[in-house]
């Protein structure tokens, strides 16, 4: 439009000037914006701001979501259109001032949620875009005792213990465990999966399981059955345990140990308890350098350690926790332990255990 016509709204001559007609654009909201945030023009000047919402429209993509997408957000599907990714070039500008527009792009397309996507493009930056509020699509998947009956373990080196958005099994391989949360944040969830995936391999008799359980609760539960070899509660049992589990290491490692068991799987809840109460004796301290010994050589004698733990600050885990291979965060709140498990990089990938919602009574322990 004539610069102009933003002013007076005659010509010199008394004629009446034509108004400005966004609608005549495809995009009259960004027209009219544009021409506002413009302000007048000097005489004898023009600003097309038809002209430049059309070329600024030629670095925007509007999209569909894909099926994994769809998986990450969980549309709802009576509205399926309420949920597109949207991707702008960064067309010269530098990434990071492209990239600071996710709030007005909100706020003009009343969005309930908005998330970026990790698509690694150098040449422009995606957002997952919804009308409607977030829906975890992990609380629309059937879990319990009939998932593990449809997903069994096929092998027990590597079994199907979690769910993914989309409904699929996430397997876990055997090896030295970490997990780390909460109270109440679910820690006992892989101890408990693996040994119901075990199961039918203590059963043969090519795995045996050893537990101890400083507060009673998860691992207790099973005293008497078949599925554990031993379980210790009180210091002087836990300690006397791991003394007998690295005796056997030590035993397979000499090329002895011939019972028949490829794997021997020692659980302890509650790790940090147990630390303190072994480093309150001499006896004890001993014990646990031996258990630091394990976690050395067991890998290699197919001898491993799942741990969960409530505390992660305290300094006695540092040697435990970097010989853990696989490490299971649930809520917690601090960005720094959420580095310190996972890696830097962690959050840039979308592990943030900070953002996990906290399981109580009121929200019906989600």
């Amino acid at each position: 439009h004539r610069s102009h016509a933003l002013g007076d709204a005659r010509w010199p001559d008394g004629r009446e000037r034509p108004r400005t007609h966004a609608w005549a654009s495809a995009h009259p909201r960004a027209v009219k914006a544009a021409a506002k945030r413009n302000g007048r023009t000097p005489t004898g000047q023009y600003f097309d701001a038809r002209r430049l919402i059309r070329d600024v429209a030629q670095h925007v993509t509007v999209r569909p979501l894909t099926e994994d997408e769809r998986g990450l957000l969980a549309p709802d599907p009576d509205t399926p259109y309420s949920a597109y990714a949207i991707r702008l070039d960064y067309a010269g500008h530098k990434p990071e001032d492209v990239e600071k527009l996710a709030p007005a792009l909100a706020a003009q397309l009343a969005l309930k949620h908005m998330e970026r996507l990790k698509d690694d493009d150098p040449t422009g930056v995606s957002w997952l875009a919804s009308e409607r509020p977030y829906r975890d699509p992990l609380e629309d998947v059937t879990t319990g005792a009939e998932w593990f009956d449809a997903h069994p373990a096929k092998t027990p080196a590597l079994f199907p213990a979690a769910v993914g958005v989309r409904g699929d099994p996430i397997p876990l391989p055997l090896t030295h465990t970490l997990i780390y949360g909460q109270t109440g944040s679910g820690k006992s969830g892989p101890m408990l999966a693996t040994i119901r995936q075990l199961a039918p391999y203590i059963e043969r008799g090519t795995v045996k399981l050893y537990g101890i359980d400083p507060k009673h609760d998860d691992l207790e539960q099973f005293r008497g059955t078949s599925l554990l070899e031993d379980i210790a509660t009180r210091p002087d049992e836990s300690r006397e345990l791991i003394e007998r589990y690295v005796a056997m290491l030590d035993e397979r490692a000499a090329g002895g140990l011939q019972d028949g068991a490829r794997y021997h799987v020692l659980l302890i809840d509650e790790v940090v308890k147990v630390i303190n109460a072994l480093n309150r004796t001499k006896e004890g301290r001993n014990t646990m350098t031996l258990l630091e010994d394990a976690l050395s050589m067991g890998r290699s004698n197919g001898f491993y350690v799942m741990m969960a733990t409530v505390n992660a600050k305290v300094e006695k885990l540092e040697g435990l926790r970097d010989s853990m291979v696989n490490k299971i965060i649930f809520h917690q709140e601090s960005d720094h332990l959420n580095d310190l498990f996972l890696g830097k990089t962690a959050r840039d990938d979308g592990y943030v255990s900070t953002t996990i919602r906290p399981s109580t009574e009121g929200n019906g322990y989600a």
